[in-house]
């Protein structure tokens, strides 16, 4: 059976293709490649489909997903069936789909595992965990893009610095401090929540996703797991568990 998930952020629009449980073609769009993402939905049917929204979904993009040749079902936290994963956040209204949706896609993964973390490295940086069925929540901080700009924006002499380029363990000049420092500072910060959790949850399986994920400078003791469609695996095993 083949599947489309959309996962519509803040900018883009991350369309995929599962073949069964298999991701057979990604690709992104901005909010404004209306052409290019309707013409990917023409060239890609599917025997069904599922889109979850992010923040804002323009008119224009509802439209196209609206009139798709694949009906696309909306997907929300007060869709996913406790049998899925029992939800303990205290304001699940607030809860993106997309956080509870990784840790789904992660469970997916890993049939007979009971904890979980997930690590998405993007504008912002969520930690979300489950211990057995129960997802109990996560954290969320500025992302690596987020931070670099904050020090340009808030400072006078501070230069607009890249997460690309060099990232020695001490910079020798502003752009490699500032760059080590949040690049360092980020992969230091994720280590530390991995080994505090781990040491709290016996058997910790742990998953980096997101495109900054890339970017980071973790230990080689730190055992994590990397895939890049763990919120799509997400949706698309919650929408198994619609039917």
């Amino acid at each position: 059976m083949k599947t489309i998930i959309l996962d519509v952020g803040n900018t883009f629009v991350k369309a995929t293709l599962f073949n069964g449980d298999t991701v057979e073609k990604s690709e992104h769009f901005r909010h404004s490649d209306i052409p290019l993402f309707q013409h990917f939905l023409e060239e890609h049917p599917a025997d069904r489909g599922a889109y979850a929204v992010v923040g804002h979904i323009s008119g224009a993009l509802q439209k196209v997903i609206n009139g798709s040749k694949t009906k696309l079902h909306l997907i929300t936290v007060s869709d996913i069936p406790e049998t899925v994963i029992e939800n303990r956040y205290s304001t699940p209204h607030t809860l993106g789909i997309d956080r509870i949706a990784a840790i789904i896609g992660a469970k997916s993964l890993s049939p007979g595992e009971e904890n979980i973390m997930v690590i998405d490295v993007g504008t912002c940086i969520t930690l979300d965990l489950t211990v057995g069925n129960a997802y109990l929540g996560g954290n969320i901080s500025p992302g690596i893009n987020m931070r670099l700009r904050a020090m340009h924006a808030y400072t006078k002499s501070l230069p607009k610095v890249f997460a690309e380029g060099d990232v020695p363990e001490l910079g020798t000049s502003t752009e490699t401090a500032m760059r080590s420092g949040v690049l360092r500072g980020v992969s230091y910060e994720i280590e530390g929540t991995i080994s505090y959790f781990q040491k709290k949850f016996s058997n910790l399986k742990v998953y980096l996703t997101g495109g900054g994920a890339k970017e980071l400078h973790i230990s080689n003791n730190i055992r994590t797991f990397a895939d890049d469609f763990l919120v799509e695996r997400g949706i698309n095993e919650i929408l198994n568990n619609l039917h």
